[in-house]
This record gives C-alpha cells, sequence and structure tokens, in this order.
C-alpha cells in the first residue's frame, strides 16, 4: 500500500503511511525549521519511501524514524569510539557547536540491535544509555527510549547511517542554500531567497539583488556539465559522465580564485542533489582535485573506493 496525500485548496490536508495512519515522518519532516512548506517536506517524504522497509529502524507505521547527529561534538553520553544518533533536532543543534552541520537521515537496523528498557527520567536515560553502550559488542547497535521525548541509537559507523540532507545553519554545503551562502559570506551576494524543492527538480533558483543560476546541459546522450554561474560568470562547473549506476566527475573547476577548492567540494555536492545518484571521482586526479574528493572523505560525504576512485 503506498503513502497517500490528501489536498485541498489550502494545501496539504494529510499525508498518510502505507499502513493508512497519518505519517509521523511526513510531520517530523514538514516541522523542520528550514523546509520552507509542505511542498517541500513531501520531496523528502517520498525519497524517504525507499528505506520504509526492515533493513531500517521504521515506527508503528512502518516508515523509517527520522534522526539527527551533530558533526562537530562530543554526544550527550560522553561516547568516544561509536556514533549516537537522536530523534531531538534541537538536542543535535545544540551540539553542533562548531557549526560543522547536522546530519539528518535513517540508521540502518542490524540484526544484533538491542532495545535498552524505556527510561522515565532524563537521569535514568542517562545511566542506562551510557553504560548499556559502553559495554555494547563489537558490531552491536542499541536503542534507547526516554518516554514521550526523544530515542537515540548507538552505532559504530556512518555506515549505518542513510543520509536524507544535511542542516548547517551558516551554509549547508549539501544543498543550494548553502552554497549562496558561501557567496554570501564571500561578499559575493548580498541575499539569497531560495526553496529547497527547486534544486531537487532541478530549477533556476534567483537572488534577490544578484542572479546565481544552474545550468545542466547536455553534452551527449551519456554525458552533462553543471554550471553554478553568478551574475552570467561561471563560479563552479563539473562534467558528468555516465558511469556505473551513476556519474564520473570530469573536469572539476578549480579555476575561481576566491576559494576554488570549497567551489569545487559544493559543486560535486550540488552535482549529487541535482542527479540524485553517486558521483564518482576520476581515476587521474590532480593534487587540487584529490584534496577537494579527501576533504569530501573527512566529512562522511565520500567514501575511497578499492579501486582508486
Amino acid at each position: 500500500m503506498a503513502c497517500n496525500i490528501v489536498r485541498n485548496k489550502s494545501g496539504v490536508q494529510s499525508v498518510t503511511a502505507p499502513n493508512g495512519q497519518e505519517s509521523n515522518l511526513y510531520q517530523d519532516i514538514n516541522s523542520l525549521p528550514f523546509i520552507k512548506g509542505e511542498n517541500d517536506a513531501l520531496v523528502y517524504h517520498n525519497k524517504a519511501q525507499e528505506y520504509a522497509n526492515d533493513s531500517y529502524i521504521t515506527d508503528s507505521n512502518g516508515e523509517p524514524v527520522l534522526m539527527f547527529r551533530a558533526r562537530s561534538s562530543q554526544d550527550e553520553f560522553g561516547i568516544f569510539d561509536k556514533l549516537v544518533f537522536t530523534t531531538s533536532f534541537e538536542e543535535a543543534k545544540a551540539q553542533d557547536v562548531n557549526n560543522r552541520g547536522i546530519d539528518i537521515g535513517f540508521v540502518k537496523k542490524k540484526k544484533g540491535l538491542v532495545s535498552v528498557p524505556r527510561s522515565g527520567t532524563q537521569r535514568e536515560f542517562f545511566r542506562n544509555t551510557r553504560n548499556s553502550a559502553l559495554a555494547m559488542n563489537k558490531g552491536g547497535q542499541l536503542l534507547s527510549e526516554l518516554s514521550g521525548q526523544k530515542t537515540v541509537v548507538v552505532t559504530e559507523s556512518m555506515n549505518d547511517f542513510k543520509p536524507l540532507m544535511r542542516y548547517n545553519a551558516a551554509g549547508d554545503t549539501a544543498n543550494f542554500e548553502g552554497f549562496a551562502n558561501e557567496l554570501i559570506g564571500a561578499g559575493l551576494v548580498k541575499d539569497s531567497k531560495q526553496n529547497t524543492s527547486e534544486v531537487l527538480e532541478n530549477s533556476d533558483i534567483v537572488t534577490s539583488s544578484d542572479s546565481i543560476e544552474v545550468s545542466d546541459n547536455e553534452l551527449s546522450p551519456t554525458s552533462r556539465e553543471l554550471n553554478v554561474e553568478l551574475n552570467g560568470e561561471i563560479v563552479g562547473s563539473v562534467q558528468l559522465n555516465n558511469f556505473l549506476d551513476g556519474t564520473e566527475a570530469l573536469n572539476l573547476d578549480l579555476g575561481n580564485q576566491a576559494f576554488p577548492a570549497q567551489n569545487a567540494r559544493n559543486t560535486l555536492e550540488l552535482a549529487f542533489a541535482r542527479t540524485n545518484k553517486p558521483v564518482y571521482s576520476s581515476l587521474n586526479l590532480s593534487t587540487e582535485e584529490t584534496a577537494v574528493w579527501d576533504s569530501l572523505v573527512q566529512a562522511n560525504v565520500a567514501e575511497k573506493m578499492e579501486n582508486g576512485r
């Protein structure tokens, strides 16, 4: 049974999960402060349905549970060798002390998942979660709930996590809003207004005073070129050729003198947001290109492959 969307003249009236109940996942997405309305929430909700299965931690409706993790700080439990994801966006935001952003997505469920008894108080929740996490065996995973407030999942690797989006109040480089904000920070753009769904649907985005456009040009049936233009001048560019289940990034533009590496990194992340498919590096990278890809690996946005990509 598919999800059902009921609309009226005022917009989205309700969204139901595959079991016919009102979708908690849609409500969670729509309540995020950076989601620009119901259409944006629907874009992400629809994308999330591919994770509505037993391979992921799901809610009572069978939809994946939306989880958050700050990328720059220690979690509240002081667990240094494991990763803690929470259902509380505000908590993750408070933990993002270095403004590196918040990963938002879904946690894969392991066979050895252990559910800690539900806690009634914050003190009990802290004690039960921390002690269970410290005692967790290699390859393990645990779920702990503070009654009526939040749930956390403790796991070992980012490979156990499937990202849906990333948030950063200052500049989310996983989507076009972050790219524009970086240009604002460099003094090149005075203001920026955009809708997240416009990025995902390949629409042009225009700022209020300066113009930023993303052009997606077909070079051949198997090749395309993605250009980011500021007031008609290209500030980021990459060629994408069909490769395996995604695209191979060629001719990555590192010529912008203002911030070449960051522009290149943002262009690659924007390429992923545009295509919604894996983006692979070429095998013959320059020193500068290698540095860009390595920075994506360090940020847990990319992974190195055995074949050198």
